[in-house]
């Protein structure tokens, strides 16, 4: 069965699309087989974050889950291939909020992703308290929410719960305290007091802002500082029981790297 990973933030520009990339790099460089959905809407970059150019999109696949008629090998043909381990789902190319998955969808392609995909990573759009989100607690193995050092944080959080009906909020704090918080573009130069996401959350993990995060993603750079290397390996640990003396899959990173450089020369 797939583990779906769902990763959220209360509003746009907190770096979901990032985090999503970074893990799914990370899972697939452990041999995990892992595809990233981008649902995300009007700002669809997952492709471009990770250097590609998809023949298909969300818009395809909507006519087979409305048809009931999606399959594993139409799937397949579907995604783009990032590396061996590594697929995405590109976003809509459609300015509407039509072609998001919603929660019927994404449980359909969990299902038919059986047997393809260790880990499913969905790009969500900004604020928790959309339908998607909260029709898939039942379903979401690893909720993750994307955060900043700002006392405004939780502010937006109470609004965007006190706006939802009861038995949503109730969902939407379950949600919550089981969801793994990730604070990007950290820094221990600012005095910050954490103790209400260590209440609040079940695993915090520290991003520390570095210009070699999104190189990273784009292929440029495919190490970390030590700082965000150990971060990241606590969230594998978490997610996938991965230590850090785990074995990379080296003959991933290859293809990976070979995947790049042919995207960057065109030749893909």
């Amino acid at each position: 069965m797939s583990k779906l990973i769902t990763v959220h933030s209360l509003r746009n520009g907190l770096g979901r699309t990032t985090i999503a990339c970074l893990l799914g790099i990370k899972l697939s460089e452990h041999g995990n087989k892992t595809l990233i959905i981008d649902n995300n809407y009007r700002y669809c970059d997952v492709a471009n974050y990770l250097l590609a150019t998809p023949n298909y999109t969300i818009d395809d696949i909507k006519p087979f889950l409305q048809g009931k008629s999606l399959e594993k090998d139409t799937l397949k043909d579907l995604v783009v291939s990032i590396n061996k381990n590594l697929d995405v789902l590109a976003g809509s190319k459609l300015d509407t909020m039509v072609n998001i998955l919603n929660e019927d969808d994404i449980k359909e392609i969990k299902e038919k992703a059986k047997g393809i995909y260790d880990y499913i990573i969905i790009d969500t759009r900004a604020a928790l308290t959309h339908e998607e989100n909260i029709g898939l607690m039942d379903i979401i193995d690893y909720p993750i929410v994307i955060t900043q050092l700002n006392n405004n944080e939780k502010e937006y959080y109470v609004k965007q719960k006190n706006k939802i009906a009861d038995e949503n909020r109730k969902v939407l704090e379950q949600l919550i305290s089981k969801a793994i918080v990730v604070i990007n573009r950290y820094s221990d130069e600012i005095d910050f007091d954490l103790s209400h996401f260590k209440k609040e959350y079940a695993e915090v993990i520290k991003l520390f802002f570095s210009p070699n995060i999104i190189n990273f993603c784009n292929g440029f750079k495919c190490k970390l500082n030590e700082k965000n290397e150990v971060e990241l390996m606590k969230l594998l640990k978490h997610i996938a029981n991965i230590d850090e003396e785990d074995k990379i899959d080296k003959n991933n990173i290859l293809a990976n790297k070979i995947s790049k450089i042919k995207s960057i020369l065109g030749m893909v």
